[in-house]
């Protein structure tokens, strides 16, 4: 027998830090050749469909902030989407995330692929670190982190939202090896820093997969302390316990705005099943389907490939961490349970915001990674069975048992590369066994192999990134109409194809003009349900109808009428539809081949004088009452609840005047001219946050006309200013630097407590965990 090498080198030792900067270099550069050799060249030759999610989405959001800052404006409010509503909280932004500072020196369009090879080479580094942290060699640790950097999962993320989700996903396996260290090593700079990893995940703005780490941290504890083998348990769970709490102080500044934004969304309680699976439950056949088309699918990646699979059963095979080998492969089958619809799966939904998140087969992200530790684990184990004949045996078995389970789950055969590279990794195993360990340079040639296999299945991406937005102002002489013509209290909504980006509902922070629409899928429950109403003329049901729009032309007159619409920017091929639909017809402004522009000349103002309010305390029936074409909102705005000093307005037939000065987003200036005493009604979202001072005084504000603002004016003239300063965001900020200063502090005495505490403790490798 070969004599093993010490797995715990001199603390002094250089030669495992070159290894591990040498691995992480190769784990990048693989990354960055993805994105050069494989997004950009299918983006230059506009190979597959642009990712809805970055051009309808995340890059309007983008334009939108850096015109905001370019202004000198505030990045609080939207004033262009939805009617108003909060900006810094929005889904599908994460504007606190640290990448997000290339927008502002880089061109937008290469920053998405610069965040896509960074973001794939983290997460691969940190795949790496977390079987380096489980005594793998460097080798296998390699093969893991390729196997996260080159996975479906992970390059799906990077042709959808290679910023916000993606970010989500690559602190996974960083939580992932900080919670390993801290299981070793129970001391506060590992608690420390697994805290300030779960809070880079928060402030990515993606809370699904937050709740997938911290579920998979619960349950390696549990593991831990189940086996018997948790170093100090009391102290241990203590730590950990403070560092999943700690993302409530660091990341409050997200935190914060995102529960209260949540607090008044559609998003505000459980989701049914329709809603958590709008287009079915995901069934084991549809599984095995994409598995068996080894291509990607479902907004998920086909997250298993044969070598992957073939490989991490080796690592049970593995005495001395078996027990870790066992954990990430339950822990795999766990969460592949949970994509679907069954008892276990149902029971880990009734945990906190369980039944909070959209589809559930999303959960085969977790899968993917923790196949990937499985690969890590599998080829070490690997190379260790070639030092004893009986471990060969048992290398083997496993090894064929990872290969038919593959076959099991696909319903097609393998092709002939997957032939070829089954050829390749017998043969280094055979090798490996006939030399025993002095030949641990075939673990090179097990990551080639696993390479391969994974660039043969994910260069055929389904979506794909764009070289340059030009996409997004296709239609812009459509828009420089609508500017031309538009007053400051004039808005606009706009529908197109599905894929036509020009035409997408955030054209509007595109174009700055402002807007009664936006895809949003966190929009206030009260705005989501006006805005179905006056589309379909139906109460909403389910936030699909919201979410999903089975029409375009609104069905409302009146409705359409209240929210300031004067204009409608829309796909040609509706026009139709349009002028059957919308009596009386619409004004024609300016038509092409693809696109038409009309004119509503019965568009309310987006401000004006109302002479009184009325009460109508059921908000289904203030509600149906404002969608009543026999409803005047020009002379009574209506309410849920009197205002405190019960004035209500005491002359019917008053009238006035409302004129827009300014609109900074945050700071809405507004003068009024009252031949009486009444009120203004702003057809602006109400939000908590907003204040309103009347010729310099504080004045409260009336949620009038279900989902917006009234206030009361007296007679003559009235300067009207509303500010937007949300207590969630001041507390916040306040919050997250004051826990930066005590994080900083902890850390310079967390390693005087750490050295002088547990420099008796025994390494991994003897604890056998």
């Amino acid at each position: 027998m070969v004599r093993r090498k010490s797995m715990n080198p001199a603390p002094n030792d250089p030669q495992p830090r070159l290894r591990d900067l040498g691995a992480a270099i190769l784990i990048a550069s693989l990354s960055a050749g993805f994105v050069v050799g494989v997004m950009w060249a299918r983006a230059r030759g506009g190979v597959g469909a642009p990712s809805t999610d970055v051009y309808a989405a995340h890059y309007p959001n983008i334009v939108y902030a850096l015109r905001q800052l370019h202004l000198g404006y505030g990045l609080l409010w939207n004033n262009l989407q939805n009617c108003g509503q909060p900006f810094l909280p929005s889904t599908l932004l994460g504007l606190w995330w640290p990448l997000h500072l290339l927008f502002l020196v880089l061109d937008t369009n290469t920053v998405y692929f610069v965040a896509a090879a960074v973001h794939l080479a983290a997460g691969g580094i940190g795949t790496y670190f977390v079987c380096r942290e489980l005594q793998c060699r460097c080798q296998a640790a390699l093969c893991a982190g390729v196997a996260f950097a080159l996975g479906a999962s992970a390059i799906h993320m990077a042709v959808w939202v290679p910023t916000t989700i993606l970010a989500a996903y690559i602190c996974l396996p960083w939580a992932a090896y900080a919670g390993e260290r801290l299981l070793r090593r129970p001391d506060l700079r590992n608690a420390l820093l697994l805290g300030l990893i779960l809070s880079l995940q928060a402030l990515s703005g993606y809370p699904q997969i937050s709740w997938f780490t911290y579920l998979m941290l619960g349950l390696r504890v549990m593991w831990q302390s189940l086996s018997g083998r948790m170093v100090q348990p009391v102290r241990t769970m203590g730590l950990f316990l403070f560092a999943l709490l700690l993302p409530l102080v660091l990341a409050a500044v997200q935190l914060f705005p995102m529960i209260e934004m949540v607090r008044e969304s559609v998003r505000s309680v459980d989701l049914s099943q329709q809603a958590r699976s709008p287009y079915g439950v995901f069934t084991w056949d549809a599984f095995r389907q994409l598995v068996g088309m080894r291509a990607f699918g479902a907004g998920l990646g086909a997250t298993m490939a044969l070598i992957p699979v073939a490989l991490a059963p080796l690592g049970l095979i593995w005495r001395e961490q078996r027990r870790v080998s066992l954990f990430y492969i339950l822990l795999g089958g766990l969460f592949l349970a949970l994509a679907f619809d069954n008892r276990l799966a149902e029971l880990l939904r009734s945990l906190p915001l369980g039944r909070s998140f959209r589809f559930p087969e999303r959960s085969l992200w977790v899968v993917g990674f923790a196949s990937n530790v499985g690969v890590g684990l599998g080829v070490e184990a690997l190379w260790r069975a070639s030092a004893q004949r009986r471990r060969r045996v048992t290398a083997v078995v496993a090894l064929l048992a990872g290969i038919a389970s593959f076959g099991a789950l696909s319903p097609s055969r393998f092709t002939a590369s997957e032939w070829a590279l089954l050829g390749s990794l017998g043969i280094a195993t055979a090798v490996a066994f006939y030399g025993g360990e002095r030949f641990s340079a075939v673990l090179w040639a097990v990551a080639v192999v696993l390479t391969i296999n994974l660039l043969v299945l994910d260069n055929r991406t389904e979506l794909r990134l764009m070289t340059d937005g030009s996409t997004l102002l296709g239609q812009s002489q459509a828009f420089d109409v609508v500017r031309r013509h538009a007053a400051k209290q004039d808005r606009v909504y706009v529908f197109g194809r599905n894929l036509d980006f020009s035409l997408n509902v955030k054209a509007a922070s595109v174009f700055a003009i402002p807007s009664v629409d936006d895809y949003e899928p966190q929009t206030s429950q009260r705005y989501a349900e006006l805005f179905v109403r006056m589309l379909y003329d139906l109460p909403m049901m389910s936030i699909n109808m919201h979410i999903f729009r089975l029409r375009q032309v609104p069905a409302n007159r009146q409705l359409f009428d209240l929210m300031a619409a004067r204009f409608i920017v829309a796909d040609a091929a509706t026009r139709r539809t349009i002028d059957d639909v919308m009596q009386p017809p619409l004004l024609p402004l300016w038509q092409s081949a693809a696109v038409v522009v009309l004119q509503n000349p019965q568009a309310l103002p987006r401000a004006f004088f109302v002479p009184r309010l009325e009460v109508e305390s059921d908000p289904e029936q203030l509600l149906e009452r404002l969608a009543s074409a026999a409803h005047d909102a020009r002379r009574v705005a209506l309410v849920e609840a009197a205002p405190a000093d019960g004035f209500l307005g005491d002359t019917p037939n008053a009238s006035g005047a409302v004129e827009i000065i300014d609109d900074r987003s945050e700071d809405l200036e507004l003068h009024v001219q009252a031949a009486a005493a009444g009120f203004v009604s702003l057809q602006d979202q109400l939000y908590p946050g907003w204040t309103a001072l009347v010729n310099g005084k504080e004045v409260p504000i009336l949620r009038a006309n279900y989902a917006f603002r009234a206030i009361r004016v007296p007679a003559g003239e009235s300067h009207l200013v509303f500010r937007y300063r949300p207590w969630s965001v001041r507390f916040g900020t306040a919050t997250s630097l004051a826990g930066i200063v005590v994080v900083a502090v902890l850390w310079y005495f967390g390693r005087r407590v750490g050295s002088t505490t547990f420099t008796s403790l025994p390494s991994s490798s003897q604890q056998g965990a």
